[in-house]
């Protein structure tokens, strides 16, 4: 069940993605190529024995997800609470000031029931620095 789980979220994120890096093929002035964004946001999930889903995001140097744009949701499991980890300030361009995170980070999902089944969902948005949003 929990492995079914797990497979159904992988393939979920990645059907999912709004948008896919390879449909953004643009070169920057330094002659930077966007990474796929499967590469650029490498997620993988965990599961521990309290019942709770570990989502872990993984960003190369330069890339970075908007807080308020992270969204998660469950089509077969109530999601009781997410803790997300502190955000860092950025002044956006265009949005003005927001919350990113860079690097590694992890969500904690505690879903209503003990053994949740089904999708989570994760809609995102993030940027390449100077080249590309997702």
């Amino acid at each position: 069940m929990l492995r079914r789980l797990l497979l159904t979220v992988l393939f979920g994120l990645v059907a999912l993605s709004p948008l896919q890096a390879q449909d953004w093929v643009v070169k920057s002035a330094s002659g930077d190529i966007p990474l796929p964004v499967d590469q650029a946001f490498r997620m993988s999930l965990f599961t521990g024995l309290d019942g709770k889903v570990l989502l872990r995001v993984e960003m190369p140097p330069g890339y970075y997800l908007y807080r308020d744009k992270l969204q998660l949701s469950s089509a077969g499991f109530r999601i009781k609470n997410v803790a997300f980890p502190l955000a860092k300030a950025k002044h956006d361009e265009f949005l003005g000031d927001v919350r990113i995170y860079t690097g590694v980070i992890t969500l904690v999902v505690t879903p209503d029931a003990l053994t949740p089944s089904g999708d989570l969902r994760v809609r995102f948005q993030g940027c390449a620095e100077q080249l590309v949003c997702y």
